[in-house]
């Protein structure tokens, strides 16, 4: 048992690996399928997190990724599932959860994140996100996570520290609904 946490756990983090959140995502997921419930996937990207390892240091870039990883572990619901599934970039999906849900936690983060210092570093750290809410336009999980992360890269190009939802469909073309928090 062990073993199979320390296989499936980020060590920077506390959060899931990629691995965990493939098994773990992966089970939520076919849920969802066979009861047809509300599922919303979050991705959350740590704004200018290479200008924060390249000016405060690595061992403050990892003090940055510990800090928000202890934030969203406080702040997600049970039955929730959180991962680090990339350098700087960390996804929640949750289960019988609507936009309001899910933008109710983004909220959340970012207010804990305003409050939190995190000592060597003189800026604040914040986040953009992506929203996407399943609908039968997800054939599977990965259609669910490209539209989230489609809507995570239009935050990062409107500005950074902002929410977008991505649309139904998988085209890019359709507005993004935004908000700046």
């Amino acid at each position: 048992a062990r073993l199979d946490t320390m296989a499936h756990t980020d060590t920077l983090s506390g959060l899931l690996n990629r691995r965990g959140w493939d098994a773990q995502a992966g089970t939520l997921w076919a849920n969802h399928e066979r009861q047809d419930a509300d599922l919303a996937l979050l991705m959350l990207d740590l704004d200018w997190f290479k200008r924060i390892n390249d000016s405060a240091g690595h061992e403050v870039g990892d003090q940055v990724i510990r800090v928000f990883g202890e934030i969203l572990r406080a702040a997600v619901r049970r039955g929730d599932v959180v991962a680090r599934v990339g350098g700087e970039e960390f996804a929640v999906l949750m289960p019988r959860a609507d936009e309001a849900a899910a933008r109710s936690l983004d909220g959340r983060l970012r207010e804990m994140l305003r409050a939190k210092t995190i000592p060597g570093l003189p800026v604040r750290v914040g986040f953009s996100a992506g929203l996407a809410l399943a609908n039968a336009h997800d054939h599977n999980l990965e259609a669910l996570l490209a539209r989230a992360d489609g809507a995570l890269y239009q935050a990062k190009s409107l500005g950074r520290g902002r929410l977008e939802v991505a649309p139904f469909m998988s085209n890019l073309s359709h507005d993004y609904g935004s908000s700046t928090l």
